[in-house]
């Protein structure tokens, strides 16, 4: 009985529909679930890492099974960042038998590119990405990928490295201050100003599934050294920097 339910949350983690049958843009699909990770403490496991990236053109973002580190893909091309190697080393190859304890994933052939006018906060650059995907034809009532390369600034990045005492604290992968339920350990950096690529993924209608509970946005970073990447806290864009949108 335990086995079978095992698997009848797997397959009901893997979402290709909306809840009126019509299929999802760019392929997304998104497994494990952020709300299950801090209330219920779920970060065994969601998908294997290899199954879920088997198709083409794909982006993705998560985190590896009990807070291991961090899942960056960016067309096809796979960063691993373990936590116990620390900020600085990121692997491309998946180990035989990875699982993601939460991915999201899309596969985008063809990217829309527009240019960032002018240096911006996080704040004001996520309103502008919702104008011009709007301008693009995107459905902003429904998810989607994005990409933002050049001039990054105030970047605040991080690399999980499991949990103090087995459990996520209450905050989730943002968290790390102490609780009842212990806390999610991670290195961290601030970063002035960096080239760098971000991937990111926008939910307005599933918050605490792919995103944190009562967010919108998820990004990743990757730095254009190609030696490391994890997962975005905080950041602003240069003036210059390009912003992707999927090609419909």
């Amino acid at each position: 009985m335990k086995i079978l339910l095992m698997l009848v949350m797997l397959v009901c983690s893997a979402v290709d529909s909306y809840a009126d049958g019509s299929a999802l843009p760019f392929n997304l699909k998104h497994y494990g679930n952020y709300k299950a990770m801090i209330n219920d403490n779920r970060i065994e496991g969601a998908v294997s890492v290899r199954t879920a990236l088997a198709g083409k053109h794909v982006y993705a973002l998560g985190a590896i099974k009990n807070a291991e580190g961090e899942i960056t893909v960016y067309d096809d091309t796979v960063w691993l960042s373990y936590g116990k190697d620390g900020l600085n080393k990121a692997i491309h190859d998946i180990p035989e038998g990875e699982e993601a304890m939460l991915l999201v994933t899309a596969e985008v052939k063809t990217w829309k590119e527009v240019t960032i006018p002018l240096d911006m906060d996080e704040s004001a650059l996520y309103q502008f990405i919702l104008k011009q995907a709007d301008i693009a034809g995107l459905d902003t009532k429904k998810a989607f990928p994005f990409v933002i390369e050049g001039g990054i600034k105030d970047l605040t990045w991080h690399v999980i490295k499991g949990v103090s005492d087995g459990k996520t604290e209450n905050r989730g992968h943002h968290g790390h201050a102490s609780s009842e339920y212990g806390s999610l350990e991670k290195h961290a950096e601030l970063v002035a100003d960096v080239d760098a690529i971000l991937v990111g993924f926008y939910s307005a209608d599933s918050q605490g599934v792919f995103t944190h509970p009562g967010e919108s946005w998820h990004s990743h970073v990757i730095f254009t050294d190609n030696k490391k990447a994890g997962h975005v806290e905080k950041f602003g864009v240069r003036n210059a920097a390009v912003l992707k949108f999927p090609m419909l």
